[in-house]
């Protein structure tokens, strides 16, 4: 965090103190080194509020929304690729948001899981991947092996690894597998879109100044692995799938 008043300072510790989700949020925001300035400055009205925490909460929510998507790019070659996790209930919703049934989305789904690339590529190619943005992981070793190399053990070896929301644990995980299409960039992960959502991601923290990309923070009990590379980027399309849709449990 930049240099703030101590009113600042003295809210985020009121605010941490409520709960421990809250108390993430506050020492996220104090080692962010990349939102931008613009954020900040409306942001920091808001932490020296003395109102409730719950208050507190849905206008941070509401002021990092307008943040997103806003963190510095990471370096990435064309060939890269990437990985993108997400239960199938979480999927769902994505499908519901375009105009999908709750049924029908239901179904799609279940229809779609295993079914030839060209298959995919025909039915769902105006699909997008997600509503408002994607975190995706990558191989950090070859941008051309799977970026579930070395993890795609089961869902709950993938979910704690990439920090995925523990709530979700024991729900059936999707894996896309894809490359970015030249207009979409990768980019650092900020408090914002961990913190912009409904839901906040307690499984989150700003990587470190010199890092070359996002790193996750596994899950408790995978706490010895090395964390993944993590990014975010805008929806793509399913058109930009390169491996058939598979699920693990």
């Amino acid at each position: 965090m930049k240099l703030v008043p101590k009113e600042v300072h003295d809210g985020l510790n009121r605010f941490a103190a409520d709960s421990g989700i809250n108390l993430q949020l506050a020492q996220n925001l104090r080692s962010e080194s990349r939102l931008t300035l613009e954020c900040w400055t409306s942001l920091l009205p808001i932490l020296c509020d003395r109102s409730d925490s719950e208050t507190i909460g849905h206008n941070v929510r509401l002021a990092l929304r307008l943040c997103i998507l806003q963190g510095p790019l990471v370096s990435s070659p064309i060939e890269r690729q990437f990985g993108h996790a997400v239960t199938r209930k979480r999927f769902r919703t994505v499908l519901e948001a375009q105009h999908f049934s709750y049924q029908g989305a239901a179904g799609a789904l279940r229809h779609m899981l295993g079914k030839p690339l060209r298959l995919l590529h025909e039915r769902w190619k105006e699909i997008e991947m997600g509503i408002y943005l994607i975190w995706a992981t990558f191989n950090p070793n070859d941008d051309k092996e799977s970026p579930f190399k070395d993890i795609d053990g089961s869902a709950t070896m993938v979910m704690g690894l990439l920090g995925l929301d523990i709530n979700e644990a024991g729900e059936p995980l999707l894996l896309f597998k894809y490359v970015l299409p030249e207009h979409v960039q990768p980019l650092f992960p900020t408090v914002a879109e961990a913190y912009a959502g409904d839901a906040w991601s307690y499984f989150f923290r700003p990587a470190p100044k010199e890092s070359s990309y996002g790193m996750t923070l596994p899950w408790p009990e995978f706490q010895n692995w090395s964390p993944r590379p993590e990014v975010v980027h805008r929806p793509i399309k399913m058109s930009c799938v390169i491996e058939p849709l598979r699920e693990i449990k």
